[in-house]
């Protein structure tokens, strides 16, 4: 999405608007309007046209689209957050975890980076994540750990947590967790977390962090398996309150990391866990293997009961098995 789309959104929200009257407020010919509108469209975005008397009186936006303003987000924080974190909201970025890992590691902490929209959105195991203009909340967390690698192995399953929790309050209903972060509605994905690490054993290590989650699904189809979006639950929630409470949940499950025990973690996630009992098969790099789920270890990883044996992996794509016996 380029600085002329953005502009053009942003004139709709203050309402619909001709043709003609966007071309004079960007600047441009009422056909290269229709250009830009049409590259919206193409990138997953509906810009339906009002009619008024059988014609075409302008174009607006879809209900619910607020452009996320890091204004907004910042006010919408916990007021001891609003001045420690730096925001950056993006009009368009390949993805908000590769924006800030190209960055030095003393750079990035502490910095919130949001995009409108991702080229090339990423989710686990090399997957493409859709990322439509204002059809998510796409962003990223850097943030760095004094302690190494060795003690951060419960730290996406308490992001994933926290996210859940926070999504749960401010939307006003369950969202359940797929280990290892992944984030349910109704038993369709609404989102998901990509941790990614650097650093050594004895610290310190540098974290980025992403969350995406599903806004308003205007394409469907263009999801690989079934969604669940926010306004299709709860058209009446605010875009930028949400991606504030989402940060919060970042930050508070960051800075709690080393006082969190790990036994309540395990709880939390048994009662938040949308396989805890039901038969999976994990698909690995050393092949498949299936069992019952029967929660996380105390560094996170899944525990599967086989026959009475349980084993513990701690890498993998988790597939229910459906009735039928195929992994769904």
């Amino acid at each position: 999405m380029n600085a002329v789309q953005l502009a053009l959104l942003e004139a709709l929200q203050r309402g619909p608007r001709s043709g003609p009257e966007l071309g004079r407020l960007l600047g441009i010919s009422r056909a290269a309007v229709w250009k830009q509108i049409q590259a919206l469209r193409q990138a997953g975005l509906p810009l339906p046209g009002r009619v008024r008397r059988g014609a075409m009186a302008g174009y607006t936006l879809p209900t619910d689209c607020g452009l996320l303003d890091a204004g907004a987000i910042r006010r919408a924080l916990p007021a001891a957050l609003r001045d420690r974190l730096r925001f950056e909201v993006l009009a368009e970025t390949d993805s908000t975890n590769d924006t800030l890992l190209r960055r030095p590691a003393a750079a990035r902490a502490g910095v919130i980076c949001l995009a409108e929209t991702q080229t090339a959105g990423r989710g686990r195991r090399g997957r493409t994540w859709y990322s439509p203009p204002l059809g998510g909340i796409y962003l990223s967390l850097g943030w760095r750990f004094a302690d190494g690698l060795g003690m951060l192995g419960l730290l996406g399953i308490v992001c994933a947590l926290d996210c859940a929790a926070a999504l749960a309050r401010g939307c006003g209903f369950a969202v359940k967790v797929k280990w290892p972060n992944d984030l349910y509605r109704d038993g369709r994905k609404l989102g998901g977390l990509l941790l990614e690490l650097q650093g050594g054993p004895n610290g310190p290590c540098d974290a980025v962090i992403g969350v995406g989650v599903n806004w308003r699904l205007y394409r469907p189809a263009m999801i690989d398996r079934p969604a669940a979006d926010l306004t299709g639950a709860r058209p009446d929630i605010d875009r930028n309150s949400v991606a504030a409470a989402l940060i919060a949940a970042l930050v508070a499950a960051c800075e709690s990391l080393p006082q969190r025990e790990p036994g309540a973690v395990q709880r939390a996630w048994d009662k938040a866990d949308l396989y805890r009992g039901r038969r999976v098969v994990v698909s690995g790099s050393s092949g498949k293997t299936s069992g019952l789920v029967a929660g996380i270890d105390d560094r996170g990883g899944l525990r599967l009961d086989r026959d009475g044996e349980t084993i513990t992996l701690y890498g993998g794509e988790v597939s229910v098995i459906g009735a039928g016996g195929a992994a769904v």
